[in-house]
């Protein structure tokens, strides 16, 4: 049975690609006769925003801004009194996760993008900033290596961050592979899932799932979402879809991520 916000969600990104900020405003605040209520953990923190920024612009693969988002969020649970600024936490769980995926990017590199992009914000203005000084940044650099161990202490060392991205990368390796479906389909569902999928990072909501809960309600709503045409890979996902025990804890998890998904168009502009 076609679940009918899935629908509409799906329906909105098909014309727009995403929400209009009015509109989402609008949903979010402003309609009396909307029924949607932001809850704390739905709401995307400054923090998490700066580690897909800075994530972005290093380069990194998906898996190490879903890991770093991961442990932020976990961090921010565990310490949500911490007096240390947004960006610091940010840069400690990127460098962090970097590490743990073994992906070759010096610390200097990271210090030097959170350094540039705040001091942007900071003069409103492209103007090249010069680079800070040796002793600055060694200074950067000693207490980047701090902050690394306050947050492994702060986790009790727990640095395990399995992401759903893992799960639900090889199903649609396998809709990309279906050779009846028209690739224009198969590239909008890929992109539209991953889309959904990644932006429930932002948010500390999805630290209270696990990543087989967050993979299979996405797959839920790629199953939805999905026309008759491609009707071998829906088999694929009927098969998967029909051992959650469940099923209203999927339908919940959709929701959450297609509110996430609607929100941070207002909180990335």
């Amino acid at each position: 049975m076609e679940d009918p916000k899935i629908m509409k969600y799906f329906k909105e990104v098909e014309t727009s690609n995403s929400m209009n900020d009015s509109n989402i405003q609008k949903k979010v605040n402003k309609d009396p006769a909307s029924t949607i209520e932001i809850d704390s953990d739905l709401k995307i923190e400054k923090g998490a925003l700066l580690i897909v920024e800075i994530g972005n612009k290093l380069c990194c693969p998906f898996p190490i801004i879903a890991k770093a988002l991961l442990l932020y969020h976990r961090f921010m649970k565990v310490c949500p009194e911490n007096k240390r600024k947004p960006d610091c936490i940010a840069a400690g769980v990127l460098s962090i996760s970097i590490k743990l995926c073994d992906h070759d990017i010096k610390l200097k590199k990271i210090i030097l993008e959170f350094y540039y992009s705040q001091n942007k914000k900071k003069f409103q203005e492209p103007a090249t900033i010069n680079q800070p000084s040796y002793k600055r940044l060694k200074k950067m650099n000693h207490n980047l290596v701090l902050i690394q161990y306050y947050i492994y202490n702060a986790l009790s060392y727990n640095l395990e961050c399995e992401i759903a991205h893992e799960i639900v990368l090889p199903y649609l390796a396998q809709l990309q592979a279906t050779s009846d479906v028209d690739k224009s389909t198969v590239a909008y569902l890929c992109c539209t899932t991953m889309k959904l999928l990644s932006t429930f990072y932002f948010c500390r909501k999805c630290i209270q799932y696990t990543a087989k809960e967050i993979a299979m309600a996405c797959l839920h709503f790629t199953f939805v979402s999905s026309g008759s045409e491609v009707h071998s890979f829906k088999a694929i996902l009927k098969r998967e879809i029909a051992a959650v025990e469940d099923l209203g804890k999927l339908n919940d998890i959709v929701d959450n991520m297609i509110l996430v998904s609607d929100v941070s168009t207002l909180s990335i502009t």
